[in-house]
């Protein structure tokens, strides 16, 4: 479930680290002198952003890309515990010290369709502002966020490789980002890279990103919508108009026209009318139930959560 993290190693809370050890790991180091005296580090460790100063070590960046070598896949609780092992190892720094500033609880689901085709159904969420980009699907409060995009094609804009695993699929990628103001949204003190991956914070976090998808109003199931995503051009606009209409009106309703000219031999050869009910048999094939949209999502969401809740670490 995690990917993107912003970490934190104070060192009035922890102690100083030998920065020199963490120096030496990282790569493009640059230094830089400020007005004031001080002075910051920076570098990568693949591709995490590691920034060292007077006071503090910061890491920010996709720990599941850091340690499965692609953020198609993310962390689960196992797989935290052991990404935090080796980033530790090779930072030469206890990360489970670390303070944490944001958080990216997110996962993938494989759908039956593309994943623009969906956001229609998803509505409104009290309290946050719902927008809507051409590739994704916005829910926004302060600090908190919710996505969701199209994994692949956001891989293709960013030019990353996609998995063989996730080649030629549907990706619906549905996330939820705290950044900032976390301890006061989750009541806490404080809450360290230990927290993240221990059964409590992982299970409450867990169920954070389940309830605020069963808070998100849903279209209703008798409405069909005109799928707008897929208008590129007049041409398209025409066809989903022509596909809204086959949707709405049932091919038996478009087939009894068909055959109302034929009989009035309206068309002067019979290959326009065979031609004409495979148009329409195929666009009425896109018909879909809201109902049956929203329970895919509902459903691949419930497994995740079942999954994730309370896992056998």
């Amino acid at each position: 479930m995690y990917d993107k993290l912003h970490l934190h190693y104070n060192y009035d809370d922890n102690g100083y680290p030998d920065t020199d050890k963490i120096i030496y790991k990282i790569s493009d180091v640059n230094h830089s002198e400020y007005a004031n005296g001080s002075t910051c580090t920076s570098g990568s460790l693949d591709n995490l952003r590691v920034n060292i100063n007077e006071m503090s070590v910061t890491i920010k960046g996709s720990l599941a890309k850091y340690y499965l070598g692609n953020n198609f896949q993310t962390l689960s609780q196992k797989t935290t515990s052991e990404a935090i092992e080796k980033l530790s190892d090779d930072l030469n720094l206890d990360i489970n010290l670390c303070k944490v500033s944001r958080i990216d609880l997110s996962t993938n689901f494989i759908t039956d369709f593309k994943p623009t085709l969906y956001y229609d159904y998803l509505d409104s969420l009290m309290r946050f502002q719902r927008l809507v980009q051409p590739d994704s699907l916005y829910y926004q409060q302060g600090s908190k966020r919710l996505l969701f995009y199209d994994k692949t094609k956001w891989a293709k804009q960013m030019r990353i490789e996609i998995p063989k695993q996730f080649e030629d699929q549907n990706i619906l990628r549905y996330e939820m980002v705290l950044n900032k103001g976390i301890t006061k949204y989750l009541k806490l003190d404080k809450i360290t890279m230990q927290d993240l991956h221990g059964d409590s914070m992982y299970s409450r976090l867990v169920e954070e990103w389940y309830n605020f998808y069963n808070r998100i109003e849903k279209k209703s199931s008798k409405e069909i919508v005109l799928n707008t995503h897929n208008i590129k051009s007049p041409k398209d606009f025409d066809k989903e108009l022509l596909v809204y209409l086959a949707r709405t009106k049932g091919f038996d309703y478009i087939d009894n026209m068909i055959k109302d000219l034929k009989a009035r031999n309206a068309f002067t050869s019979d290959e326009y009318y065979s031609r004409l009910k495979a148009k329409y048999r195929d666009y009425a094939k896109v018909e879909i139930d809201s109902e049956d949209i929203i329970s895919e999502i509902s459903e691949k969401g419930e497994e995740v959560y079942q999954r994730e809740f309370n896992p056998p670490f």
